[in-house]
């Protein structure tokens, strides 16, 4: 019968120290620091198996674990391609004592992941195929261009006001920014010297190419959401108001597998959606959002929910473009949710509720209707009826 080794990995970019345990506090038979190289690693541990072979006489198995962090998945993906047991830790539930919060060192770092993988007492990280963390990271760095335009135009504004270059004061208070009317009016201002122009003129080539870049892009990850691997759930999922396909791809691109959370409620507690607690005795507080788990996810269906405040209950273009072709089903339990989302807004609004508590509570209801259809397309179909 084989022996369960907990290999425990406190991982660096350079090195990794290893801590060896047969479960328990203090247990630690052997440790280590090794270049970060899975070769390196797997060289210590055949050492190790046939160290205690030759003084126990004991095959062993071993299970490796380390902390989620700047390395991502790939030791995960090459220790585990050497057929050894790899999980990744979650480092917020990660149990750690106090001795080792006082004195934080590699080698102790390896002993309390190797400790908590022996007990089970820290949450593995679901790991995404190698396709889907690149489709993954590719949304992210469309989102980072976003954030740099963002603060690009942000730029281009506040350096016409220190100029005395103010766009309302021409066109009128009711005229918008980021229009074709306010893009010529920023082309066609005149600076008391040609340098204040020539920065104008950067400023603007700047956005220009941030603005392509992220055309480019957008229109890539619009391409892969219509692959057949990914169409059937970003297709249906696109039918809700808010919701386009690249947004739906993001969000499956986050979770990977909608049947891993056992009900609605624990995918919303993973989007850090639903309240906190602060209770004691007889005192129940509840408190905001936890805002734990993906943040990502849950910034983007924030986002989404804003349509609901705009939304007046009739198809835009867009929308009937979205949901052609779909079958009825699913189109009825779109509108069923945007419907019932559009009420609760106002209904919150009547009661005078802010309005970022109620697009939390328009997110955490808008991620029920997406965990439903997301285990409906992952099962052969949605199940609108059970949503």
């Amino acid at each position: 019968m084989q022996s369960i080794i907990y290999v425990g990995m406190d991982v660096h970019s350079q090195t990794v120290s290893l801590a060896a345990t047969r479960g328990g506090k203090s247990n630690v038979i052997a440790r280590a620091e090794v270049k970060t190289d899975a070769g390196e690693i797997d060289k210590w541990l055949k050492k190790l198996a046939n160290q205690l072979l030759e003084s126990t006489g004991e095959t062993v198995a071993f299970e490796l674990g380390y902390e989620a962090g700047c390395l991502g998945f790939w030791p995960y993906r090459e220790l585990k391609s050497k057929g050894y047991g790899v999980s990744v830790l979650a480092p917020s539930t990660l149990s750690v004592t106090v001795k080792e919060r006082a004195n934080k060192t590699d080698r102790l770092d390896a002993e309390m992941i190797a400790r908590n993988l022996s007990q089970g007492t820290a949450s593995v990280i679901n790991v995404p195929s190698e396709e889907m963390e690149s489709i993954r990271d590719y949304f992210r760095t469309a989102r980072d261009l976003k954030s740099h335009e963002r603060q690009c135009k942000q730029r281009i504004l506040s350096f016409c006001t220190r100029k005395g270059k103010l766009y309302h004061a021409e066109a009128g208070p009711r005229a918008q920014y980021w229009t074709s009317a306010h893009r010529s009016w920023l082309d066609s201002l005149e600076f008391a010297t040609g340098l204040d122009r020539e920065s104008m003129d950067e400023l603007l080539g700047e956005l220009s190419e941030l603005e392509s870049r992220i055309s480019r892009m957008e229109a890539k990850l619009s391409e892969i959401a219509g692959r057949p691997e990914y169409s059937g759930f970003c297709s249906k999922a696109a039918c809700v108001v808010g919701l386009t396909k690249v947004g739906a791809l993001a969000i499956l691109c986050e979770v990977c597998d909608f049947r891993r959370f056992p009900s609605a409620k624990a995918f919303m507690a993973y989007l850090g959606l639903t309240p906190g607690s602060h209770s004691s005795g007889q005192k129940d507080v509840r408190t905001g959002i936890t805002k734990q788990g993906n943040s990502a996810v849950r910034s983007l269906l924030v986002e989404c929910c804003w349509s609901f405040s705009r939304w007046t209950g009739k198809k835009s273009k867009a929308l009937s473009a979205r949901q052609s072709g779909i079958d009825a089903a699913t189109v009825n339990w779109a509108d069923a949710a945007s419907n019932r989302l559009r009420k609760r807004y106002w209904s919150l609004l009547a009661k005078g509720k802010p309005k970022s508590k109620i697009l939390a509570a328009l997110a955490r209801e808008m991620s029920g209707f997406i965990w439903a259809l997301g285990c409906g397309c992952a099962a052969g179909g949605p199940k609108p009826a059970q949503a």
